[in-house]
């Protein structure tokens, strides 16, 4: 899984285990020996799971208007089998987890669940409306079928304010295409 450092506006899966053609799907076959492919482009690396946006798969990690950068905000956490990877986003003040699904045995396509935290979830929003990035998210967990986060609000004035919040995957929902 990557997301380039700062601002990103699509996160992929790659196989360290996969081959050339299944880590690259938008580039010609190159299954060889180990050199990179004429053009290589590291950007376009692996499968697109987040955001997946229709006709866009193959873009590169630029072209986003200001304001709307997906940015990483947690580490990617592994479920102890490798089935699933979790990670915390944000975009214009929105801070969103992201469960992706990775189909067994890697066959078919990976399924990507999002909850926003919006509401008395958002830990973005309040007095100030501060920016939202990694120092609201001190760490994320996997707890059965739920996600497990630990967080902070960053009002502009006033005190930090611990919050804990346990979401089932349920009340995930697929991500917008």
């Amino acid at each position: 899984m990557h997301g380039a450092e700062g601002e990103d506006d699509q996160y992929r899966l790659y196989d360290v285990l996969g081959t050339r053609s299944s880590n690259w799907p938008d580039r010609p076959a190159q299954d060889g020996p180990p050199t990179e492919p004429i053009n290589y482009d590291s950007t376009l690396a692996g499968v697109p799971v987040y955001p997946l946006k229709a006709g866009e798969l193959g873009r590169e990690n630029t072209n986003v208007e200001e304001g709307q950068e997906h940015k990483s905000a947690s580490d990617f956490i592994w479920t102890a089998d490798s089935s699933k990877v979790a990670f915390a986003d944000v975009q214009g003040g929105v801070l969103s987890f992201v469960v992706v699904a990775v189909p067994p045995g890697g066959k078919g396509e990976p399924q990507t669940v999002v909850h926003p935290l919006v509401g008395v979830e958002n830990v973005c929003l309040g007095p100030g409306e501060g920016a939202c990035d990694i120092r609201n998210v001190h760490s994320l967990a996997w707890d059965g079928d739920n996600i497990h986060a630990a967080l902070m609000i960053w009002p502009q004035h006033g005190k930090k304010v611990d919050v804990n919040l346990t979401i089932p995957l349920s009340r995930f929902v697929p991500a917008p295409r």
